[in-house]
C-alpha cells in the first residue's frame, strides 16, 4: 500500500514539474518573442526619429519636449519628477545649430558719404558668394564684410533684384562655410525656426521661435511689392536685414528681410524670403547681374463696376485688354484688342476687347494678381489665358516678352 502511495505521490510531482517547466517554457518563449518586438520597435523608433528628427516623433507621442534633459546618464525622459536639470534638449538643439552656423553668417557696413547702413549676409558656397537685402546697400558704395574669425573684406555687388530684395555679393578667397539651402515648401506654420542675425551691429546674435505665416506679401523698402514671404516671431532689429532664417536642422529656409512695426521697433512680426525664391533667381544674378521676368505684350485696364455697367458685362473682375504692341504676336494667337475709345477718369482708354479672367488657371482679378502670377516667368515662356469674348470664355495661348524695367506693383 505504502509503495503504491509513493508511485502515485512521484507520478503527480513529475506532472507538476513538467507543468512548472511548460509555464517557464511557455514564459521563456514568450518573453523572447517580446524582445525580438521590442528590437524591432526600436530599431522602427529610431528609424523615424533619423527621418523626422526627435522633437517631432516626440510631439507625435504627446511627450513634451521640456521633460527631456541630457544628463550624465544621456537622454532621459520623464514628466513630473524632480530632476537635477543639467541641459535640455532644445538648448541642445540650439547650441547645435548656433555651432553649425556661426561661421556662415556675416556682418555688413555699406557707407556712402555720411550715409552708413549696416545688415547681415549669409555664405551660400565655399568660393565666397554671399546672400543679402538689396535694401542693405548703399548706392555707389562698396560694402564691408566682417567675418567670424575677425578678418574684413571688399565685397563685389555680383547683382541685385527689386522684386526680392535679394542681392548677391562676392567675396575674394575660398574654402568658406556654407549654409545648406534647404527646400522651402517644406515648411509649415508651427515649425520651429531660429535666426543668425546682427541686430544693432551684435554679431551672430542667436533668436528662435516659430513660422507664423506663409505667402504674405509686403511693401518692398526699395520698391513695389515682395510677395510670397515667411513670417515668423523671431528677434529682429536694424542689422538684421540680410540674416540667416534656419529651421532644426541647422539649414537655410529664408533670408531675414524685414519686421512691421508701426513704432519701427521689434513687436513680433518679422518676414524672410524663402529659399526656393532665392535659388529661382540666383542663376540669372551670377549670369548677367539681374533678373529677367517675362510679361504681355498688351497694355490694359481693370474691370471695376462703372466699366462692367458700362459694357453691359456679366463679370465684374479682370483685365479689359486695351492696346495690342506694335509687332505683337498676341492678335495672332487670338487675342482681340478693343476698338472704343472713351474719356475715363480724366484718360483716353479704350475698351471693348477679351478680358483676362485666368492666367495658367488661376483667378486674376486686378494687375497685382497678373504680377505676382508671371513673377516666375521668363521671356518666351508660354502661358494660357482665359478670357471673356461675347459672353462666352476661351483659353488662348501667348508668348510672353521680356518684362520692361519701369513695370512694378504698388
Amino acid at each position: 500500500m505504502k509503495k503504491k502511495i509513493s508511485f502515485y505521490i512521484a507520478i503527480i510531482l513529475s506532472i507538476i514539474l513538467a507543468l512548472v517547466l511548460l509555464i517557464v517554457l511557455i514564459v521563456w518563449t514568450k518573453q523572447i518573442e517580446r524582445n525580438k518586438d521590442e528590437l524591432k520597435f526600436i530599431e522602427l523608433l529610431e528609424t523615424k526619429i533619423e527621418k523626422e528628427g526627435l522633437p517631432t516623433v516626440l510631439k507625435k507621442a504627446n511627450i513634451d519636449v521640456n521633460n527631456i534633459y541630457d544628463t550624465e546618464k544621456g537622454l532621459e525622459i520623464f514628466i513630473n519628477k524632480d530632476y537635477d536639470k543639467i541641459v535640455s534638449i532644445d538648448e541642445e538643439i540650439n547650441k547645435k545649430i548656433y555651432n553649425k552656423a556661426k561661421d556662415s553668417v556675416v556682418y555688413i557696413s555699406s557707407k556712402n558719404g555720411n550715409k552708413f547702413n549696416q545688415g547681415s549676409g549669409v555664405i551660400i558656397n565655399k568660393d565666397g558668394y554671399i546672400l543679402t537685402n538689396k535694401h542693405v546697400l548703399l548706392e555707389d558704395t562698396k560694402p564691408y564684410i566682417y567675418l567670424h574669425n575677425g578678418e574684413t573684406k571688399i565685397a563685389t555687388i555680383i547683382g541685385s533684384d527689386n522684386d526680392t530684395d535679394i542681392a548677391l555679393l562676392k567675396i575674394e578667397g575660398s574654402n568658406y562655410k556654407p549654409l545648406i539651402l534647404e527646400d522651402s515648401l517644406n515648411i509649415s506654420v508651427g515649425q520651429r525656426v531660429l535666426s543668425l542675425t546682427n541686430p544693432r551691429g551684435f554679431e551672430r546674435s542667436l533668436s528662435s521661435g516659430i513660422i507664423s505665416g506663409l505667402n504674405r506679401p509686403i511693401k518692398s523698402l526699395d520698391k513695389g511689392r515682395v510677395m510670397d514671404l515667411i513670417q515668423t516671431d523671431v528677434f529682429a532689429s536694424k542689422g538684421s536685414s540680410g540674416g540667416a532664417l534656419l529651421n532644426t536642422k541647422g539649414n537655410l529656409i529664408g533670408i531675414v528681410t524685414s519686421i512691421e512695426s508701426k513704432t519701427g521697433k521689434y513687436e513680433g512680426i518679422v518676414f524672410a524670403i524663402p529659399t526656393n525664391t532665392i535659388i529661382s533667381i540666383v542663376p540669372q544674378l551670377i549670369e548677367k547681374g539681374h533678373v529677367t521676368r517675362g510679361w504681355v505684350d498688351f497694355s490694359f485696364i481693370p474691370l471695376d463696376y462703372t466699366l462692367k455697367e458700362y459694357l453691359k458685362l456679366d463679370i465684374d473682375k479682370g483685365l479689359i485688354i486695351s492696346r495690342i504692341d506694335n509687332n505683337s504676336s498676341s492678335e495672332e494667337m487670338g487675342i482681340k484688342p478693343s476698338n472704343l475709345a472713351i474719356n475715363y477718369m480724366g484718360k483716353k482708354v479704350y475698351i471693348g476687347g477679351d478680358i483676362i479672367t485666368k492666367v495658367n488657371n488661376v483667378e486674376v482679378k486686378d494687375f497685382s494678381d497678373l504680377y505676382v502670377l508671371l513673377t516666375n516667368t521668363k521671356p518666351n515662356d508660354t502661358i494660357t489665358l482665359t478670357i471673356y469674348r461675347d459672353k462666352k470664355y476661351k483659353d488662348v495661348k501667348i508668348k510672353l516678352i521680356e518684362r520692361p524695367s519701369n513695370i512694378e506693383i504698388k
